[in-house]
């Protein structure tokens, strides 16, 4: 089991925190600090002679061993802050591309998400490559099972070897190393924030948020998970956060059997805690005794064994557990489904980004993403376990069970105009925050309804798009804005559908229906949206 905690070693910067006392072991540089005898073979063991000499000064005083360590930082970080992520070993080997390293050169460098790269970067990579007409394709792992390079050739006359990087510590790694010149792709399980975007810009790398520096290649969830032996099958959002913040310790407490419940979480490196901790703790802390894990592999492991454990993962990938349907409020619990998670109906539904800076010069990176988001990648990316972006029609669309609605007369018309539909798209339009503007995710899926309009043959039927908002503000400003959105949407698609024939209507239902909080900000995104709905066919 790896425990992820705050790292002693202070030839290790991946960890921002070099004094905290309180941790067992270091994935990055498997570091165990140890006192007496014991520690120092140990660290003879794992890190050298370099580090001893640094555990002698920690096992004689902490005092003096941190006074060390805040030198070291202070030298590191005045002379090249390359090394904050870095291992001993890659300090003083750097690979870049167009240097030979272990028999290869390293063309491309893709770092970040734990989530994107343990398993479908890999795949993705090789994919990209086959297509390519690459030979003797194999992906390697190296003494940190979050570092991996796939490794090819051109020809077998090539005594070259090439390879590929995908480093996998965490979503924010991705922007730092940014930074350093360290990647080329970073990948993320949540959205580049507004200081990463500053401080990237700042040094010429261009705004990282628009559409041609981002890029959604999937959409994943967040799946709470128990050992399948747990007879809990839904909780609440509230229900979680008081798990995870320590208000709730024992499964009877929620109707279970009695049991002190124990909480596994991943790291704080991690977009899948990044984003749990904004839609779930909502500025609460952390249970103090939770055990923070780096890998999804191993924090499923650890719930599989324990029937009072209870954890958080990326859907696409749940191990020998249970996931849990999730509600909120008074809304039915919804299950994390593959067209759940696509609509980003379900309340912990996230986004899968890639991001390269704007004046990316490297053709490997262009390509690869080119074929990351064609018909090719999107099949492998549901190969493992993901939701793609590409449009599916739910012909088994059945319209909400129980909607609360303020005003009778929309339940009226939503319940009479919805429950005629042939079926629903696997795909919300959403907007920018109090705006009619498309988000880069819809201004890409709107090309990609109109082209399965067309691939479909949908040439006489009726399209029904159905708008939202989010609850603040005046209830009428609010069903006008969410028609306006419906309308914007309507234009766009009206370019070209209109040739085919078919027909497109809008109905606004304002603050009606909410699928996420109103309370947080991520809520209210998803809340200002427009579904997409196919009616009749047009006699």
């Amino acid at each position: 089991m790896n425990i992820s905690k705050k790292c002693l070693n202070p030839m290790c910067n991946k960890y921002e925190d070099a004094s905290k006392k309180n941790y067992k072991s270091c994935n990055d540089c498997a570091y165990l600090f140890k006192p007496g005898i014991t520690g120092l073979l140990d660290n003879i063991r794992k890190i050298g002679i370099s580090v001893l000499l640094i555990s002698v000064l920690v096992i004689t005083g902490f005092a003096v061993s941190k006074a060390v360590f805040q030198n070291h930082n202070n030298e590191t970080s005045s002379s090249s802050a390359a090394n904050e992520i870095s291992s001993p070993t890659e300090e003083t080997n750097p690979k870049i591309p167009g240097t030979s390293l272990d028999n290869s050169e390293t063309v491309l460098r893709i770092h970040g998400s734990n989530t994107i790269g343990t398993k479908l970067m890999p795949k993705l990579v090789e994919g990209y490559l086959e297509k390519k007409g690459a030979i003797q394709i194999k992906t390697t792992e190296g003494s940190n099972p979050q570092e991996k390079k796939v490794e090819f050739k051109w020809s077998n006359q090539d005594e070259k070897t090439y390879d590929i990087e995908i480093y996998s510590h965490g979503s924010g790694t991705a922007f730092k190393e940014f930074e350093l010149a360290a990647c080329d792709i970073g990948m993320t399980s949540r959205k580049i924030n507004e200081k990463e975007i500053s401080k990237l810009k700042a040094i010429g790398l261009g705004d990282l948020s628009t559409v041609k520096s981002e890029f959604i290649i999937a959409l994943d969830g967040i799946s709470i998970i128990v050992n399948k032996n747990n007879p809990i099958n839904h909780l609440s959002v509230e229900q979680i956060s008081d798990i995870f913040s320590g208000k709730i310790t024992n499964w009877s407490q929620l109707g279970g059997k009695d049991g002190k419940i124990r909480v596994f979480t991943r790291d704080e490196n991690s977009g899948t805690y990044d984003t749990f901790k904004n839609l779930i703790l909502n500025n609460k802390a952390l249970l103090s005794a939770a055990v923070w894990i780096e890998s999804t592999k191993d924090l499923c492991t650890e719930v599989s064994k324990d029937i009072n454990s209870i954890g958080f993962t990326s859907f696409s990938y749940t191990g020998d557990t249970k996931p849990l349907s999730i509600s909120q409020g008074t809304a039915d619990p919804v299950f994390p489904n593959t067209f759940n998670i696509a609509t980003e109906e379900y309340y912990l539904s996230k986004r899968i980004y890639l991001y390269c800076p704007e004046n990316i010069q490297n053709p490997y990176a262009t390509e690869l993403i080119n074929y990351i988001t064609d018909d090719e990648g999107q099949n492998i990316i549901k190969d493992c376990g993901f939701a793609t972006i590409d449009i599916q029609v739910d012909e088994n669309f059945k319209p909400f069970t129980k909607p609360t609605f303020k005003n009778q007369k929309a339940q009226q018309k939503y319940n009479q105009i919805v429950s005629n539909a042939q079926g629903r798209l696997s795909v919300n339009f959403l907007f920018k925050n109090g705006s009619s503007e498309l988000d880069n995710k819809s201004i890409k899926d709107l090309e990609k309804v109109i082209n399965f309009l067309f691939r479909n043959k949908y040439i006489n039927s009726e399209i029904l798009l159905v708008g939202y908002s989010d609850n603040k503000g005046d209830y009428n400003m609010n069903i006008k804005l969410s028609n306006q959105r419906a309308l914007r949407v309507k234009e766009l698609i009206l370019n070209q559908f209109s040739a085919l024939g078919g027909r497109v209507d809008v109905l606004g239902m304002g603050p009606e229906m909410p699928i996420a909080s109103n309370k947080t900000s991520g809520g209210m995104d998803r809340n200002r949206r427009v579904e997409v709905y196919i009616m009749k066919n047009i006699n």
